[in-house]
């Protein structure tokens, strides 16, 4: 959700973005044209101190605008160090996530060899089970002495001991 949110401010940061470019490109493009198409001021008129701009009222509307994108730069600075801060705190948090998985993951791992240890002790105590009643019956009265030790595996019934009773 959080990466989702993040992709959303970006796109709608870089839009923003582009939008004010495309706008300061046309506004210098504007500027331009009306400079070309203006008759080029005489010398007269520069000697005398006159200026084109304050007759059109041009410069108020061009400070207005200067002034609304100063403030909208302003915004946007706030909004990518909000955003920034906040990319800061994910990445924090996501580092955490990986340094407690990692605990985790390696507990997982101490358990699951610990299962295999005790795994491989009861197999070894069930065969050394059969053994000593291999060993410790008669032949001819010993069922398990005629067979061999690896037709007797652990039972996963409620019955932990495979052999039926002799009767």
């Amino acid at each position: 959700m959080r990466l989702y949110v993040f992709i959303l401010l970006m796109a709608l940061l870089s839009r923003v973005w582009c939008v004010r470019d495309m706008v300061d490109d046309d506004e210098a493009l504007e500027s331009g044209l009306k400079a070309r198409s203006q008759p080029k001021p005489e010398e007269d008129q520069d000697a005398a101190g006159l200026d084109e701009d304050d007759e059109d009222g041009e410069p108020d509307r061009d400070k207005d605008a200067f002034e609304g994108t100063a403030k909208d730069g302003v915004q946007i600075e706030g909004a990518v160090a909000e955003f920034s801060t906040a990319t800061k705190d994910a990445e924090n948090k996501a580092k955490m996530v990986d340094k407690n998985f990692a605990k985790y993951n390696g507990r997982l791992g101490q358990l699951q060899d610990q299962l295999r240890k005790l795994s491989a002790m009861a197999r070894s105590y069930h065969m050394q089970t059969i053994k000593w009643f291999k060993n410790a019956e008669q032949d001819k009265y010993s069922p398990i002495a005629n067979m061999p030790l690896d037709t007797f595996k652990i039972s996963k019934s409620k019955d932990d001991f495979p052999l039926e009773s002799v009767s």
